[in-house]
């Protein structure tokens, strides 16, 4: 949520400087847009950590749950430990 408020915020700042209703100079501009820039790649890297680690969580369930119900049909299934991370 800080991030929408922060790029909304920012983008505002902007777009009143380049149509000449604030005094922002050159500098303040392309610092302002490097900021976006970067938050908006920040958002996209944490985005794909989570969802890989997601991934990798629902995977683990998947399998454990696997085991349980073949454990509960009356076989026994060990899965080695490097399926299950």
């Amino acid at each position: 949520m800080v991030f929408y408020v922060y790029v909304g915020t920012t983008l505002s700042g902007v777009t009143e400087a380049l149509s000449g209703h604030e005094s922002f100079n050159t500098t303040s501009i392309i610092a302002m847009s490097i900021g976006i820039a970067v938050a908006i790649v920040g958002a996209v890297y944490v985005s794909y950590k989570v969802k890989r680690q997601l991934d990798q969580e629902a995977k683990k369930q998947n399998l454990a749950e696997a085991q349980i119900e073949l454990e509960n049909d009356g076989l026994k299934v060990n899965f080695p430990d490097s399926e299950l991370k």
